[in-house]
Formats: structure tokens, C-alpha cells, sequence
């Protein structure tokens, strides 16, 4: 009888000490858990502080390219005056076609570059909804993980419940015993 109740006593510490085992577990997958999340907000306040520098920059060269427009529009209305005044004007008209073409070469430039910062404003936004995505993803992982945790922790406690009652009726034997 002693030897079982001794067998009952060693049963119960093994299974306290498992349980301690899968608290400490736990503590350290939370812990884990709230890392990534912060990493998480961390790449999405990135992704979305790059996404307002494009679009900016991306403005700033509509205004641009419409203000070249508008020189040009200037300087064709100055080349047909002068052409009405015939032969005198020709240098001063060269000189203007002269500026045209730089200026049309300047807007091609121009224009050029708008594409390009189009085209990488669109790779930004492929990137952006890859991250998005990625985050959201993560996101749901944690979630589907934290759900998890709180089913490990209703199990932790009730291993810590039957844990108590055995540790009560652990004392409870060892009363017995001494009896």
C-alpha cells in the first residue's frame, strides 16, 4: 500500500513538472508571438512612409512636365509672331527654335522620367499590396496562433486544476501515511 501510494506521489511530481514544462512553453511562444507582430506594424509603417515619398515625388513631376508644357505653348506663340514679321525677325525665330527643341528635348526628358517614376510607382504599388498581403497573412498566422495559445492556456489550466487536486491529495496520502 505505501509503496503505491509512494508510486501515486512520484506519478503526481512527474506530471506537476510536465505541466510547469508546457507553462514555460507557452510564456515563450507568447513572447515570440509579440515580436513578430511588432515586426509586423514596423514593415507596414515602412511600406506606407515609402509609398507617400513616391507619390510625391511622382506630383512634383506632373507640375513639372505641365509647366514645360506651358513655356512651350509660350515659345510657339512668340515663333508664329515672329514669322508674320518676316526676314528681319529670322535670327531672333532661329533662336527661339533653337530653345523650342531644347525645351522639347528637356520635356522628353521630362516625360521620360515621369514614365519611369509611373512604372516604379506601380512596382511600389505591386510591392506595397505584396506586403500588405505578406502582413495580412502574418497577421491571420498570429491570430490562428494566439487562438491557439488560448486553447494551450485553457489546457495549462486545466493541468494546474487537476494538478491542485492532486497535490492536495498527494498531502492528503502523505497525512495518511504519517498516520
Amino acid at each position: 500500500e505505501l509503496a503505491r501510494k509512494t508510486q501515486s506521489v512520484a506519478t503526481l511530481q512527474q506530471q506537476l513538472t510536465e505541466a510547469q514544462g508546457a507553462v514555460q512553453q507557452l510564456q515563450t511562444n507568447v513572447q515570440r508571438l509579440t515580436m513578430l507582430c511588432k515586426r509586423s506594424d514596423d514593415l507596414r509603417a515602412q511600406v506606407e512612409s515609402k509609398l507617400r515619398s513616391e507619390r510625391t515625388a511622382a506630383a512634383a513631376h506632373d507640375t513639372h512636365a505641365v509647366e514645360l508644357r506651358t513655356r512651350i505653348g509660350a515659345l510657339e506663340a512668340a515663333a508664329k509672331q515672329h514669322d508674320a514679321v518676316v526676314s528681319q525677325y529670322k535670327e531672333v525665330l532661329q533662336s527661339v527654335d533653337d530653345e523650342k527643341t531644347q525645351l522639347q528635348r528637356e520635356l522628353d526628358a521630362k516625360d521620360e522620367q515621369l514614365a519611369a517614376l509611373v512604372a516604379e510607382k506601380r512596382d511600389g504599388d505591386a510591392r506595397t499590396r505584396q506586403s500588405a498581403e505578406y502582413v495580412e497573412q502574418t497577421q491571420q498566422q498570429l491570430s490562428t496562433h494566439i487562438e491557439q495559445l488560448r486553447e494551450r492556456e485553457q489546457e495549462v489550466a486545466s493541468l494546474m486544476a487537476q494538478v491542485q487536486k492532486l497535490t492536495a491529495r498527494k498531502n492528503q496520502l502523505e497525512e495518511t501515511n504519517k498516520l
